[in-house]
């Protein structure tokens, strides 16, 4: 990023106008309007005030600590994520802020490794999520400024879903109205533009995905459309979602472990012992033989990270049935025996 966008991008961040920059320096307003416009650049001897004001080092002012690329970006959380396990959480959230620190101004960065450190949180059944959450959320509400509408768009969608989950709803109606209606989807367009310049390979990979995330998503939708359909009372409607549901993730070849969250949500919503049973057995099944979209014809040009390929991490296992024995939802199938067996044998 050079200087004159790191000036304006700061400069709004803290909510500045150029007069007021203007008149901290002893400069005039159209003097920084013409850094911002990238037309002439600051004084050197200003340097050191125009970083106090904006809070900035100089070397970020200076465009010394450029942006990675994706590639970097991928390389480094593919080995946070390949660290679960083997160091505290600490550690690994060190290593995260280091990084942030070093590239401040990295918003596709900094998105990654939000999501990554929040999603190792989530499984790490020793690790502070009080505390280590709250500085999470923080780098997403940061994101909420940032320049980049795709970033800002999924971190918008992800923050939704926390409140939604956590309960605070006002806050995600907020922020789902600054969500446009309809955004411009590109895919087609650019395989249409890769398959015009014989590139077939790029099209089918960037196809595969859009395949692959429309796939999920349906899932999802149907997922939660049994909740909906409970409340309402709608039974038989409900019982054909979860039979489309499971048709869908044999269909477009998804991982096996949705079938059996089907099964088992679809039990316990319906306080169904045989389903809810036959669910947590598939989830635990899955779990042991973690799905590997090399497995699928459907999406061979899809690439997959290091992390993914090796699978779960083994203590996943104990968490997650950790987990099922606090699930209140479940208290309807305490003292059955099969039950308690099945999370026994997982220990």
């Amino acid at each position: 990023m050079k200087i004159n966008d790191i000036i304006k991008r700061q400069r709004k961040h803290l909510s500045l106008t150029q007069e007021q920059v203007a008149q901290y320096l002893g400069v005039s307003i159209a003097a920084v309007s013409k850094w911002e416009s990238g037309h002439t650049y600051p004084d050197i001897t200003l340097l050191p005030p125009l970083a106090r004001l904006l809070k900035v080092d100089l070397n970020t002012l200076l465009s010394f600590n450029e942006e990675l690329t994706d590639q970097e970006i991928a390389v480094f959380v593919n080995e946070l994520s390949q660290k679960v396990g083997n160091i505290p959480f600490s550690d690994i959230m060190e290593e995260a802020r280091e990084k942030i620190r070093e590239y401040p101004n990295c918003d596709r960065l900094i998105c990654n490794v939000a999501m990554t450190i929040d999603g190792i949180l989530a499984m790490d059944p020793k690790a502070d999520k009080t505390i280590y959450q709250k500085e999470i959320d923080q780098l997403y509400e940061h994101l909420l400024k940032s320049e980049d509408l795709i970033i800002r768009h999924q971190v918008l969608a992800l923050l939704i879903n926390k409140y939604i989950t956590g309960g605070e709803l006002e806050k995600a109606e907020a922020l789902l109205n600054e969500i446009p209606d309809r955004i411009v989807d590109k895919t087609r367009i650019q395989a249409n533009l890769l398959i015009q310049k014989k590139e077939y390979l790029k099209a089918a990979e960037i196809l595969e995905k859009k395949m692959l995330s429309f796939a999920e998503n349906l899932r999802d939708t149907q997922l939660t459309l049994l909740t909906v359909k409970k409340e309402l009372k709608e039974w038989e409607s409900m019982e054909r979602i979860k039979e489309v549901s499971k048709q869908t993730i044999a269909l477009y070849e998804l991982w096996e472990y949705g079938s059996s969250l089907v099964d088992m949500q679809y039990g316990i919503l319906r306080k169904d012992v045989v389903s809810t049973l036959k669910g947590l057995k598939g989830l635990l099944k899955s779990i042991k033989h973690p799905w590997s979209i090399k497995d699928s014809l459907l999406y061979p040009h899809v690439p997959t990270k290091k992390s993914e390929e090796a699978g779960l991490p083994e203590y996943y296992l104990k968490s997650f049935v950790d987990e099922i024995k606090q699930e209140e939802s479940l208290e309807f199938l305490h003292g059955n025996k099969e039950f308690e067996k099945l999370l026994d044998q997982d220990q």
